[in-house]
């Protein structure tokens, strides 16, 4: 009896090490992967491996430092064998076996992939973008519509959602939704290389479908899908609005951007009144909450501070205007 409890111990300390050895080799595995050293990362991985081939945690891991690699071959075959286990870090798992084989060219795998992820993980924000995504790729428009809608209703500050949701509205050409989620994007991230990229997008779709033949013809296009839907009113006023700077008959304002902003505002209220749903309020009537005299100009400079050089002076010499802004906010 005394050597049966001797040799269990033996084993139970044996298992114990072997653990604690893994749990080391991941960690250092990590630090590794956060260092941008993917490929050493993967070599600890590996060592950890060979202590328990099927750690949902390793295989995971190592998932993931091959997708940082770009290598999205070893990426699929890890991330697949997590998913396999059906056990810890599946969620996680189902993205990067998605996101990797949409890289490899198989969208249609990926997008079957995120589906079923969302089947088991149905509040996870990140599916839906993933597969929004991927949609967006493929060109399938209205259902990444829907799923960066379905991403941002999950999680209203995943900035990228809005980012994506203004892209694939300019491509539609729904020029009032478009600029309404990059106005928005502009506002949780004004200062970044991707708001430079947001600011260009909002001039590209304010001229959107407006355009000067010859020294005095203005021509305008609208979709008449877009004109029987509850911004149609303000797509064409919008539009009216650009064509008359096109025109040598009104002279440019000082600051064009903020004009235009101005007058997209005053018709997203006129128009707001009875109206629901995740346009309105979602966007329309959080972004309202700037259209005043007094936070207006301040607004405009903030979310065009990555991009424009008068801007940024501007914010540092009215600190206490951007101040008395989101003051403002604070008590609606």
């Amino acid at each position: 009896m005394k050597k049966l409890f001797i040799f269990l111990l033996v084993i139970s300390s044996t298992s114990l090490f072997a653990q604690d050895n893994l749990e080391a080799l991941v960690k250092e595995g990590i630090t590794l992967h956060d260092s941008g050293k993917y490929s050493q990362a993967i070599e600890k991985y590996e060592e950890a491996l060979k202590i328990d081939s099927k750690s949902p945690l390793v295989l995971y891991e190592i998932s993931y430092s091959y997708f940082a690699l770009q290598d999205f071959k070893m990426a699929a075959k890890y991330s697949k064998k997590v998913i396999k286990l059906k056990d810890k870090y599946l969620n996680e798992a189902y993205m990067i076996y998605g996101s990797a084989l949409d890289n490899m060219g198989e969208p249609k795998k990926a997008v079957k992939v995120y589906k079923e992820a969302i089947e088991k993980y149905p509040d996870d924000y990140l599916l839906y973008f993933n597969l929004g995504l991927t949609q967006y790729r493929m060109k399938d428009l209205s259902n990444a519509e829907g799923n960066f809608i379905q991403a941002i209703k999950l999680n209203s500050s995943h900035a990228t959602s809005h980012l994506s949701l203004g892209a694939v509205n300019m491509e539609m050409g729904n020029k009032s939704k478009a600029l309404l989620a990059l106005y928005y994007f502009l506002t949780v991230e004004p200062n970044t290389e991707r708001s430079k990229n947001a600011i260009q997008f909002i001039e590209s779709v304010i001229n959107q479908g407006v355009s000067k033949d010859g020294d005095k013809e203005i021509s305008i296009t609208l979709l008449s899908d877009n004109m029987e839907s509850d911004f149609g009113v303000v797509d064409m006023f919008l539009s009216l609005k650009t064509a008359t700077y096109l025109s040598e008959e009104e002279e440019k304002p000082e600051d064009l951007f903020l004009d235009l902003t101005k007058s997209f505002f005053e018709i997203l209220e006129e128009q707001r009144e009875g109206k629901s749903g995740f346009w309105w309020d979602a966007y329309v009537n959080v972004l309202m909450l700037f259209n005043n005299e007094e936070h207006l100009e301040t607004y405009t400079h903030f979310i065009r501070q990555s991009s424009n050089s008068k801007s940024s002076k501007w914010l540092q010499e009215n600190e206490d205007k951007v101040e008395a802004m989101f003051d403002s906010l604070k008590d609606e």
